[in-house]
């Protein structure tokens, strides 16, 4: 099975420092990984219940093997963009939801990504004026992260 011990801490420290993970996410929150393994479909005919047990064997504490059939959409995430973190150590836009939403909670982390006007602009469930106006929004909300008086905020502010 799977060592844990220092090199579990190493881990979890070049983790959040690969993904600038926020300091202030953590200082309240217990941080745990947790590796997930995807594979085949629950009615592929190779995945046997011999299959099945020798890969419950194999699954270590951290991990959770499934098919894809477990997969289904989350409504708690619909506001999350799909990013790839760059050797430059930016996060890339590759996707926003159709459901994305503008706002004082959001806009910190948003401002941080690069290439949302093309993530917008290759999402085929936008229309064009919803394209037009998330794209013309982005400045705003960049500003106001880094300028903007925060006050309160209620989360009805939205757009």
């Amino acid at each position: 099975m799977h060592s844990f011990g220092l090199a579990c801490w190493d881990n979890k420290a070049i983790f959040i420092k690969d993904y600038k993970i926020p300091c202030d996410l953590l200082r309240a929150k217990t941080f745990k990984q947790k590796y997930i393994l995807i594979y085949g479909r629950r009615s592929d005919p190779t995945l046997t219940e011999g299959f099945s047990e020798k890969r419950a064997y194999l699954q270590g504490p951290d991990e959770e093997f499934m098919t894809f059939d477990r997969l289904y959409p989350n409504p708690n995430f619909s506001n999350y963009i799909t990013v790839r973190l760059r050797p430059s150590r930016e996060y890339q836009a590759l996707h926003v939801p159709p459901t994305l939403m503008l706002s004082p909670f959001y806009a910190k982390d948003f401002s941080e990504i690069t290439e949302r006007e093309k993530a917008v602009e290759n999402n085929m469930y936008l229309n064009k004026g919803r394209k037009t106006f998330l794209n013309d929004r982005w400045k705003y909300w960049d500003d106001w992260a880094q300028n903007g008086a925060k006050g309160f905020m209620s989360s009805s502010d939205y757009e």
